[in-house]
């Protein structure tokens, strides 16, 4: 069985909406944050949260801007899904392997199941230059008016050049506010440069249980090590001008 197989057996429970009330044998994942952005009812294009930016902020954004202005931004059709999902997959890894933190991986055929499943939910698009995918991003549309920024992939040969990262974060929000979403997610990584962009940390509830203690010992050595990253990382700021309110 699986237990043979691996040595170990476990299991996680992930994102839950609040506190579990008895954790029993299992141990929470103390301290895991979200990025997540309310978005102000006031903003019906980008140029309006700009607007609301500090000079810093908004000459930075503005700067990003330009710098992926010449790459074509498109909406992927399923067509185009098979014909990338090599390139994809490749794009998606060189975001992957940046990450400390890693408890799952996907397959190769991964974007065009999850579009299968949540259809007109999922949003996927492309960055191209002259035709070459330099990256994408995932769109997944919440109940609630909440968009997700899911899963990326990006060409770190060419991030310095667009500053794909960014624009990526940034093309996500004018997405979010056109589509008139309350808030948008950010997901738990690079945490100072969400903040930049005017989101704001909220708890995630997860909770693993390893079989076997040795497991649950190493892991929580892991949890400290990754706790102290987050915090001599994180700064907390705010993009917006004086007296503007999100």
């Amino acid at each position: 069985d699986l237990e043979k197989e691996i040595g170990f057996a476990g299991i996680l429970i992930k994102e839950c909406n609040s506190p579990l009330l008895k954790e029993g044998k299992f141990t929470a994942i103390k301290q895991d944050i979200s990025m997540e952005m309310t978005l102000n009812s006031d903003w019906l294009t980008i140029g309006d949260y700009v607007e609301d930016l500090d000079k810093k902020y908004r000459k930075r954004f503005q700067k990003i801007q330009e710098s992926g202005a010449e790459l074509e931004k498109r909406e992927l059709n399923s067509n185009e899904l098979q014909h990338f999902q090599k390139p994809m997959f490749e794009l998606y890894n060189q975001v992957y392997s940046t990450q400390d933190f890693k408890l799952t991986n996907i397959t190769e055929a991964y974007f065009i199941n999850l579009k299968e499943v949540l259809g007109e939910k999922l949003k996927i698009y492309g960055f191209f230059k002259n035709e070459e995918l330099l990256a994408f991003t995932t769109h997944i549309y919440n109940e609630n008016r909440q968009m997700e920024i899911h899963y990326i992939g990006l060409n770190y040969e060419w991030n310095k050049k667009y500053n794909l990262y960014f624009n990526i974060l940034q093309f996500g929000l004018e997405k979010a506010i056109i589509d008139r979403q309350k808030s948008l997610e950010l997901g738990r990584t690079a945490h100072v440069a969400k903040a930049s962009l005017g989101a704001k940390p909220t708890p995630n509830f997860n909770y693993v249980y390893f079989k076997k203690h040795i497991y649950s010992w190493s892991f929580q050595l892991f949890l400290r090590k990754m706790y102290r990253n987050i915090e001599s990382e994180w700064q907390t700021r705010s993009p917006f001008a004086a007296g503007v309110e999100v």
